[in-house]
């Protein structure tokens, strides 16, 4: 692993040094996250985006892109439309509520359409002060950061908090949904509908 990382740092420097366009065939997403100045992801042999790194990880076009790029992966939770309006949707299955509201929307959301929400687990964070509650369900601390992955109203999260903290299983935490980079997907087709924050209700 330090060999491959001394790897990928000499062979950026090479590629500013030379000038020359390199093209890098892998299948390694970090690689390809850490060595490109754009990177075009395909599956069978269908192009599914072609950005720079954080583009495509801030910005997947579809469910297979947000799925593929990021360690840990995306967590996913499959709702249905409510409550459309120009500003927001309220999201909901047998667990949970959410309130979504737009920041951006790329395609038409319908009443009643199923859909995937898409969060990444650095937009969980651990909050004393929520009222949003969760049983802590297991634990990976690495020194750097810790993986969580917590029980909120029977769903599974995975999160990422980062300094050198661990918790106990089972233990009772709070979380927040702080972002405003949210995703909301086709279940369907798997395309990129909408992006924009998020308040659990329920």
């Amino acid at each position: 692993a330090k060999l491959r990382m001394e790897m990928r740092s000499e062979l950026k420097r090479l590629h500013k040094e030379i000038e020359a366009t390199f093209v890098y065939v892998t299948h390694d997403q970090l690689e390809a996250m850490t060595l490109a100045t754009k990177i075009c992801l395909m599956k069978d042999g269908t192009l599914q985006q072609y950005a720079p790194p954080l583009a495509i990880y801030d910005d997947p076009k579809n469910l297979f892109v947000g799925d593929f790029i990021g360690n840990p992966s995306m967590n996913f939770i499959e709702s249905k439309v409510s409550n459309i309006d120009a500003q927001s949707c309220l999201l909901k299955n047998e667990k949970l509520e959410f309130l979504f509201n737009f920041k951006t929307k790329t395609k038409e959301i319908t009443e009643g359409q199923e859909v995937i929400v898409g969060i990444r687990p650095e937009d969980i964070t651990i909050s004393e002060d929520s009222t949003n509650k969760c049983t802590v369900y297991s634990t990976l601390p690495s020194g750097m950061e810790t993986i969580v992955k917590v029980n909120l109203n029977g769903n599974l999260f995975t999160l990422v908090t980062f300094g050198r903290v661990d918790f106990k299983l089972d233990t009772e935490i709070g979380v927040a949904f702080n972002s405003n980079n949210y995703h909301i997907f086709s279940k369907d087709t798997g395309e990129k509908l909408a992006t924009g924050s998020l308040k659990l209700l329920s």
